[in-house]
């Protein structure tokens, strides 16, 4: 694997064996790529780096949620998404720019 081009085509070729063929295991080759693809797309920021994360607010809840409550959401709350399937809580998304944030929730 070479490149980010690469990384993508295994992730979908990934994405369609779960969903498709083998929902829990993967084969050793995919293990040492998958390796590779996080080694692609790591990034290492510095002590005191902002990170920003958008949540939609619970409609009964009249102010924005306080740091506390911004991990990953309650399992009752989790749905869908590009990296993590409905009712299991798994990734929680940041983003350096904060003008970015709500293009992750909308």
């Amino acid at each position: 694997m070479k490149n980010k081009e690469d990384a993508r085509a295994l992730l979908k070729n990934f994405n369609n064996s779960i969903k498709y063929e083998n929902r829990f295991f993967m084969d050793e080759q995919f293990s040492k790529d998958l390796k590779t693809v996080i080694n692609l797309h790591r990034d290492t920021y510095n002590t005191g780096s902002s990170l920003y994360r958008a949540r939609i607010n619970n409609k009964e809840e009249k102010n924005a949620y306080e740091i506390s409550k911004m991990k990953s959401p309650p399992i009752n709350r989790v749905s869908g998404g590009r990296a993590n399937t409905e009712g299991i809580n798994t990734n929680l998304y940041t983003i350096t720019d904060i003008k970015y944030t709500f293009h992750e929730i909308t």
